[in-house]
């Protein structure tokens, strides 16, 4: 997805790449939160994207912020779910000593 540039690229590479990346922010959200409390990503652009373009009609637009999002909490999900699973094994070990 990296390697393509200007005129190479089109609109399913972007959507892509812009999910593979919210998804991650999504992963190191959890992973910080988990860690040491705080949040340390946000997605308030995509929400104002997703809220103004459904505002003025434009739905595919909104739909892309949406989709921003969704990856977004996807990646949250995971990373929430193998944390705990990680948790769990921690626990699991420290039981059996």
């Amino acid at each position: 997805m990296l390697f393509q540039e200007l005129e190479k690229r089109n609109f399913v590479m972007n959507r892509r790449l812009g999910s593979s990346l919210a998804m991650i922010a999504g992963a190191i959200n959890v992973a910080g939160f988990m860690e040491f409390g705080y949040y340390c990503a946000n997605m308030t652009g995509n929400a104002s994207a997703l809220a103004l373009n459904l505002q003025k009609g434009a739905l595919q637009e909104g739909l892309r912020a949406l989709e921003l999002g969704g990856s977004f909490v996807l990646g949250a999900v995971i990373m929430h779910h193998f944390g705990q699973y990680r948790s769990q094994a921690a626990l699991a070990r420290k039981v059996r000593l």
